[in-house]
């Protein structure tokens, strides 16, 4: 069961000029086509891409930019992709090392390593 609190500006207007009844029966129309707004299905695609990509925020924010897109990379290749363990963590990495010799080597610009820095050893 979902909750969903919608704040209809004017809506008195129209249970003082018609009557409660038909602005009851309004209220159910506009119920019924919101339900049919977003079926589950579609839902649930959305959510299968959203969800990771919060969490890939939230590991940037602990593991680095780097090491969270390795990650993120390889996840998301197994998991939606269903690529092999092998590739998908090759290709994560291959992209990172990348990016990361692209922007901290080659234009000496530092991004994000997160609170815990798991590269520290590299020494950038």
């Amino acid at each position: 069961m979902t909750v969903v609190f919608i704040n209809l500006d004017g809506f008195k207007l129209v249970n003082d000029s018609l009557n409660h009844k038909a602005g009851d029966e309004l209220l159910k129309v506009m119920a019924e086509r919101m339900s049919q707004f977003v079926a589950w299905s579609e839902l649930k695609l959305v959510l299968s891409v959203l969800i990771p990509a919060f969490v890939y925020v939230l590991g940037v924010q602990l593991i680095g930019i780097y090491v969270a897109s390795a990650v993120y990379i390889a996840l998301f290749m197994r998991w939606l992709g269903k690529y092999s363990w092998v590739k998908s963590v090759v290709i994560g990495v291959v992209v990172s090392a990348t990016i990361f010799a692209m922007f901290e080597i080659w234009f000496k610009v530092p991004l994000y390593k997160g609170t815990w820095d798991p590269l520290w050893f590299l020494g950038y």
